[in-house]
């Protein structure tokens, strides 16, 4: 879509002012393209229509998450391309992708929006599928992807748990690679409304251990509450927050990454919750001791799933599970409101499988054009990325030592959110 050294390539302007509109057929599917933030925001009834019809356990692939995040983090240099699939007129797939220059112009790629950057808070960036029939949903995608294969170098595709990106989805003799790159892992509590739900021995010790010791400590002095009003959340994020840095600054522990250091990504994700609460789709729960916020958890809500995103406690009340309780209740709430799942967030650690050993897979591939040039720019890339990553995930579980601590202290002091430097 932009021209680079050698290139004969349209630049991205006119090469998208011509796909914009257009539409390709496979198997009488049709798939348009969009191009510009006004157009998506025409669309975004639709699509959030189709997002809560189609919830498939992922609060990311609705437009209240996605929409605010391309209006922060898009760059004015780089170019909306969303794709929307519909059979016979009816939508059943949606592809928000925006092009990524890399240097100067010298490489492109096609990332799902809430990938690249920011990421914090899009945990599972995806196709949006009709859950019908998903597979032909994503063929139509990819496939028209690919016939815009001259305009980038390398494109990313995420898929649902159940999906597998298939050769006959690309333009047949070879001309696009495809690579896995990488697997979301997510710790999945299914809900059985017709029996139950089974909890671990440990979980049902923990729950009743907490329990006690509240009742013990604070007689009658301690409740859990649930905010879903949107004239009510802003103020339930601001405790969250607050104890979301408290907890990331606890020593001897394993690591809490601290996930607000941006102020960039605190006003994205006020946003969200705002829009999202508008159709109650976000939910905060506290622990409340003596009226005073002392452990926070916020869960996202589809029609027939929760999600549990950020937590945070005070560290005086650790021995109390205050977090484990909180899960408890949102769990609790989930199988009141009918729904068949809950996600307890990517990463299955000890914390989450205690909950269930289930894990749902979500994969992300990566289509390269057989181009010499395309070939050579993301063989860097791949290199770059590989080394970052190895970087991010030793940063993980690294245990928080004293002198850390004592910066994120200083800056909950003055309530704000750690220098990067410090993280």
């Amino acid at each position: 879509m932009t021209s680079t050294s050698g290139d004969s390539r349209p630049r991205a302007k006119e090469q998208c002012q011509r796909m914009s509109g257009q539409s390709t057929n496979t198997d009488e599917i049709s798939t348009t393209v969009m191009t510009s933030l006004s157009e998506v925001r025409a669309f975004a009834s639709e699509w959030g229509q189709f997002a809560q019809t189609a919830d498939a356990g992922n609060p990311f692939v609705h437009p209240d998450w996605l929409v605010p995040w391309a209006e922060r983090f898009v760059r004015s240099n780089e170019q909306i391309w969303l794709l929307a699939a519909r059979q016979h007129g009816r939508l059943i797939g949606v592809a928000p992708f925006y092009r990524c220059s890399w240097g100067p112009g010298l490489a492109h790629s096609m990332q799902l929006w809430g990938t690249g950057r920011n990421t914090q808070f899009i945990e599972l960036p995806q196709f949006l599928l009709d859950p019908d029939d998903p597979w032909k949903a994503a063929r139509a995608l990819v496939s028209r992807l690919s016939a815009e294969s001259h305009a980038w170098d390398w494109a990313f595709v995420s898929l649902q748990p159940q999906l597998w990106l298939q050769p006959d989805w690309l333009p047949k003799g070879g001309s696009i690679i495809v690579l896995l790159k990488t697997v979301r892992a997510n710790a999945v509590r299914f809900i059985d409304g017709a029996a139950p739900a089974a909890m671990k021995r440990n979980v049902r010790e923990s729950l009743r251990r907490g329990r006690n010791r509240l009742d013990r400590s604070y007689p009658g002095r301690w409740s859990i509450d649930s905010v879903t009003d949107r004239a009510d959340i802003l103020h339930a994020l601001s405790d969250l927050t607050a104890l979301h840095y408290a907890r990331s600054a606890i020593i001897g522990k394993e690591a809490h990454r601290n996930a607000l250091t941006d102020k960039a990504d605190v006003s994205f994700l006020a946003a969200a919750l705002s829009a999202s609460a508008g159709r109650g789709g976000a939910c905060i729960y506290r622990l409340l001791v003596e009226g005073r916020a002392v452990a926070a958890l916020l869960v996202l809500r589809g029609a027939e799933s929760s999600y549990f995103l950020l937590s945070g406690m005070s560290e005086q009340f650790w021995d109390y599970s205050p977090v484990t309780l909180l899960q408890g209740r949102a769990i609790d709430d989930a199988i009141k409101l009918g729904h068949r799942q809950v996600n307890l967030s990517t990463g299955p650690d000890r914390a989450k499988t205690r909950w269930s050993e289930n894990i749902a897979i979500s994969p992300e591939f990566v289509l390269v054009p057989g181009r010499p040039l395309s070939l050579g720019k993301f063989s860097a890339y791949w290199l770059a990325s590989a080394a970052a990553e190895v970087k991010r995930e030793r940063s993980r579980h690294e245990v928080l030592l004293p002198a850390h601590r004592q910066r994120l202290v200083k800056h909950l002091a003055r309530g704000v959110p750690g220098n990067k430097r410090d993280q």
